[in-house]
């Protein structure tokens, strides 16, 4: 075997060192540069033609820089003007004050505007261990309002949350939305859509960060409890439309690769 020169390991190493220095600017592009994803989904059971809603999800406001990307994702989907802001849960990932203190700044544009805006919890907010520090900082410093196995009527819609599938108790039965002729679910764990034992006509959820880290393509190298089966983009389910956003903010690794956040426009059109 030929002995392996100094210039040749010189030279992989160099090759080596400037991957790793491009796939790290490309991880942190991904991580700040928020796309914007416009969908027109055609669902049964829907009668309010042209209903619009802004999508946001896992903002995880854990830092300063975690809000400021927020605040821009916000910013996003309040100027396009929906007819409904939802935000899918986790906020953050721990109660501490100083971080509590990130969710005002983060969800100022929303707080600006006059669209109607509802937010769910997420299991982040649950596993912070002081969840209803995070409802009432929710309540205090944003005109978020949460829904919790609750529902209210926008423009003929009937909106629902439900709490989180893993750190809260959801109402799987939808008690209450039987027979509405256009039934909108927000709710954050994607996978326990078919747990439900009644049907909407869409669901919108997050949780999955689309996998946060993936392959080129968008192919996730892992996923978590809740966020395995559904991961990002629309499904046709027997139950429900559903669609699974990638979400802003990241957690575990403190970046995205080939997975980019996402503010979602949805327009909801009759089948």
């Amino acid at each position: 075997m030929a002995a392996i020169s100094r210039r040749n390991l010189l030279k992989s190493a160099l090759i080596g060192a400037a991957g790793g220095v491009a796939l790290g600017a490309f991880a942190d592009l991904d991580t700040h540069l928020i796309k914007l994803e416009r969908h027109t989904l055609y669902l049964r059971n829907w009668q309010a033609d042209g209903f619009r809603v802004a999508l946001l999800a896992d903002v995880h406001v854990n830092d300063p820089e975690a809000a400021r990307i927020a605040a821009k994702a916000a910013q996003m989907a309040v100027d396009e003007k929906p007819d409904l802001i939802v935000m899918a849960g986790d906020f953050v990932n721990s109660s501490g004050r100083v971080i509590l203190d990130h969710i005002g700044p983060a969800f100022v544009p929303v707080s600006d505007c006059s669209i109607p805006s509802i937010a769910v919890m997420g299991n982040h907010d649950y596993w912070t261990a002081v969840p209803n520090k995070v409802i009432r900082t929710v309540h205090r410093d944003t005109n978020l309002r949460m829904l919790r196995n609750e529902s209210v009527e926008v423009q003929g819609v009937l909106v629902t949350g439900l709490d989180d599938g893993i750190g809260g108790v959801p109402d799987y039965d939808l008690k209450g939305t039987a027979g509405h002729p256009s039934h909108l679910v927000a709710f954050h764990e994607p996978d326990f859509v078919d747990r439900f034992r009644a049907k909407a006509a869409i669901v919108l959820s997050g949780h999955s960060h689309g996998g946060q880290v993936c392959l080129p393509g968008g192919i996730p190298i892992g996923t978590s409890y809740g966020g395995r089966k559904y991961v990002s983009g629309f499904f046709d389910l027997p139950k429900a439309g559903l669609y699974v956003s990638r979400g802003i903010g990241t957690s575990g690794p403190d970046f995205r690769l080939f997975c980019p956040p996402e503010v979602t426009l949805l327009t909801l059109r009759s089948a």
